[in-house]
């Protein structure tokens, strides 16, 4: 049986905000096995992005991972004034763009 879809419906804030704090409440476990945590801060990380970026369905998976883990550390620690963040650089002809494939954002 199909899966009933509705398109244009916003995925609003609160419910991100919720769906996230029951992942971290399974995260912080110390029982957490490895991989369950890993998987844990993968799926939190693609939630993070997609809603953060606007993104809908498979345009999270535009992620350059090669890209992120180099730029992981650049907003650990930030110059004085600046808050701490992580660049996402999304690959591909990003919302429509035209030009550069390479995207960077904070």
């Amino acid at each position: 049986m199909p899966e009933i879809t509705i398109r244009s419906l916003p995925l609003m804030g609160i419910a991100v905000a919720e769906l996230l704090s029951r992942l971290e409440a399974e995260w912080v476990d110390p029982g957490m096995e490895p991989t369950r945590k890993r998987l844990i801060t993968m799926v939190c990380g693609y939630i993070v992005v997609t809603f953060g970026y606007s993104l809908r369905g498979h345009e999270g998976f535009w992620t350059d991972a090669g890209q992120l883990c180099e730029a992981i550390n650049t907003g650990r620690n930030p110059p004085v004034g600046e808050r701490r963040h992580v660049v996402v650089s999304p690959l591909g002809r990003f919302k429509g763009e035209q030009g550069t494939c390479m995207h960077s954002a904070q």
